[in-house]
């Protein structure tokens, strides 16, 4: 037989003798009979609770006992006099009495008198309308009607309360009834603490009135109504144990239902007692186990502790080149063989896949469901300027702006929820020296043996400069190349966007076009090179007299156009005005100086002069050509087609 199967059979048979022995003994001599021990204690406890119910039941009683058959009594309910309520129904008299209020109820069936003392403060408060209703109920009429007192349980709105009511007569038990008073006591959770402390025991009240009643209490309901008896037991968890009983009110409804909890010390007491048998038990079996686990010792565990220490090695130490104790021919020398043949085929592999990796331009990564980074090759450590820094353990949102950031962290979510790779995300980085990084990703999970999500692996690629690029041909082909202002191409689609946005909110735009006058007398006079610094110089002077909601562009050579958002009446003009008005200085370019050049300028209005660019454009370049017709250095507006 060969050792795991001898190992199987001596353990499994100890072990499977041991739990039948035990669960025997367990459930048929000591457990069984202390469950019912425990049961008959928290029942007699659940009888006393009731008892005591009944006590305190019996004590606001008594108060109605000695107030209502009384001379004093009798004639208030006559005549409610003062000096009854000063001297008997003070807040200090309530408070040393068991109860929380007192109703005098008149021959008439009418409410005299309620004093209410509130159980919290213990200051005179309102009588509340629950307390009033009940005392004006048909029930407690019948107590001057019959002379009977009426004592026990009511809810009065969704409290419970002790009460008691008794026909008012004079001290000498006489006649005829002149009302009824009515006293009690609220059973807020206050009270029932001090009940639960004057007993020893948690205990805890629950109305029926609603279908809100708490699990153990709503099973416990159901076998009291099915006829299981005046109490029942249930075991709530291995270490408590609770009683329930039913509270019935003075019209024998129930209305409440009573619940106990205590501790399983009865059954923990069983439960050691097992233990000791369980102790005899095992010793009886020591000498069988002291010989299987010498047995153990010799031919399995020393054995399996040493490989186990070994294989422990190799993993922390990361050497691959170790090699586990190979010793027998048994299952465990096999093991160790197999072990030994595992580790090579992980080295090769490793070295083969870290060759891949350092070889790479692109960075490879790692991450762990917390976003660390666990694993990098060294070209991932030079996109980020840090070829001898070690990067392991740093958070990758650490690395990104604080949009890239968000951005990444939705894509991972995505990525984690769907398992679909991130193909070609792109990333941006600030380095540590300030420069900006981009860099493309494809990133998809690391799963376990199991199948379980356990991070992130992606490769990185540099596209800085692909993206500078980008943004460089998007700029130029929205900029002019000499002034830097907005080309022919924006004008058009910033106008296109800014005629929708005004045809739809009732809005004005308004287009001055403007040329420079006498512009080609500077390229022949000075040449191009001046006339170009001349250019950017205007340009300059323009874009300090304009707000930023309005738009400067360059449609060619000369020829510009202001877009005003918005704009008030006769702000055109007044904008207009300004140009001309910068022209009016000279434009000193190293040691020329020019003068005479000035400015044409023709103004459209949206929607006066046209709905669409080409007629705005064509209104505001005619009237620019009137202005130049006029003398240049003037301003024409379509729509009055004057020089302003």
């Amino acid at each position: 037989m060969g050792l795991r199967a001898t190992t199987l059979a001596v353990i499994g048979t100890i072990l499977v003798l041991m739990i039948v022995l035990i669960s025997s003994i367990s459930k048929v001599i000591v457990l069984d009979g202390y469950s019912r021990l425990e049961n008959d204690k928290i029942l007699e406890s659940a009888e006393q609770v009731l008892r005591m119910v009944d006590d305190e039941v019996g004590q606001v009683k008594i108060v109605t006992g000695d107030w209502a058959p009384w001379d004093d009594t009798y004639q208030f309910v006559q005549d409610g006099n003062q000096d009854y309520i000063d001297d008997n129904l003070s807040d200090s008299t309530i408070n040393n009495l068991p109860v929380d209020f007192i109703i005098y109820i008149g021959p008439e069936r009418n409410l005299l008198y309620c004093k209410y003392v509130d159980p919290e403060t213990e200051e005179d408060a309102t009588c509340p309308n629950s307390i009033q209703q009940f005392a004006l109920s048909p029930f407690i009429q019948r107590s001057d009607e019959n002379g009977e007192t009426i004592s026990g349980l009511a809810m009065l709105g969704d409290v419970p309360a002790i009460i008691a009511a008794a026909p008012i007569m004079t001290s000498q038990f006489t006649g005829p009834a002149m009302g009824t008073l009515l006293a009690g006591r609220f059973l807020f959770p206050k009270e029932i603490q001090r009940l639960a402390t004057k007993i020893g025991l948690a205990l805890q009240l629950e109305s029926l009135a609603g279908s809100d009643l708490s699990e153990d209490f709503s099973l416990a309901r159901e076998h009291l109504t099915t006829g299981a008896g005046k109490a029942v037991v249930e075991r709530i968890d291995a270490k408590n144990i609770a009683a329930y009983s039913l509270l019935f009110d003075v019209q024998d409804s129930p209305i409440l239902m009573l619940g106990i909890k205590t501790d399983r010390q009865i059954f923990a007491e069983g439960k050691k007692s097992l233990l000791y048998i369980i102790i005899a038990i095992c010793i009886t079996g020591l000498v069988c186990i002291v010989a299987t686990m010498l047995f153990l010792e010799t031919r399995v565990l020393s054995r399996v502790v040493r490989l186990n220490h070994e294989v422990q090695d190799i993993g922390t130490s990361g050497n691959l080149l170790k090699k586990a104790t190979v010793e027998g021919k048994d299952e465990l020398a096999g093991l160790s063989s197999a072990i030994n043949q595992m580790v090579d085929s992980v080295r090769i592999s490793t070295e083969r896949d870290r060759a891949i990796l350092e070889s790479m331009e692109d960075g490879y990564f790692e991450l762990d469901l917390e976003g660390r980074i666990t694993f990098f090759n060294q070209a991932l450590a030079k996109l980020f300027g840090y070829p001898e820094k070690n990067i392991s353990d740093v958070h990758y949102r650490h690395l990104m702006d604080r949009k890239s950031a968000s951005q990444t962290v939705q894509a991972m979510k995505r990525l984690y929820a769907t398992g679909r790779p991130i193909i070609g995300m792109e990333t941006g980085f600030t380095l540590e020296n300030g420069k900006q990084l981009f860099l493309e990703s494809t990133i998809s999970l690391i799963r376990d043996a199991d199948g379980m999500i356990t991070g992130f692996r992606g490769i990185a690629r540099d596209v800085t400069e692909r993206k500078k690029a980008a943004e460089e041909l998007l700029y130029l082909a929205y900029h002019d190349g000499l002034t830097g202002l907005f080309n022919r191409k924006a004008f058009y689609e910033h106008l296109k966007n800014e005629l929708l946005y005004a045809e739809r909110y009732s809005q004005q735009r308004s287009l001055l076009y403007i040329d420079l006058d006498k512009f080609k007398k500077v390229n022949d006079t000075f040449g191009h090179a001046i006339g170009d610094v001349l250019l950017k110089q205007f340009c300059a002077r323009v874009v300090q007299v304009l707000r930023n909601a309005d738009k400067f562009f360059r449609l060619g050579g000369d020829e510009f156009v202001i877009v005003l958002s918005e704009p008030q009446a006769h702000s055109p003009e007044v904008v207009a005005e300004r140009v001309l008005a910068l022209m009016k200085k000279p434009f000193e370019i190293g040691s020329e100086r020019i003068d005479f050049v000035s400015a044409s300028i023709g103004i459209s209005m949206f929607p006066t002069d046209g709905q669409d660019i080409d007629i705005l454009l064509l209104k505001a370049d005619s009237s620019m050509y009137r202005a130049k017709e006029r003398g240049g250095a003037g301003i024409v507006a379509a729509e009055r087609d004057r020089k302003v």
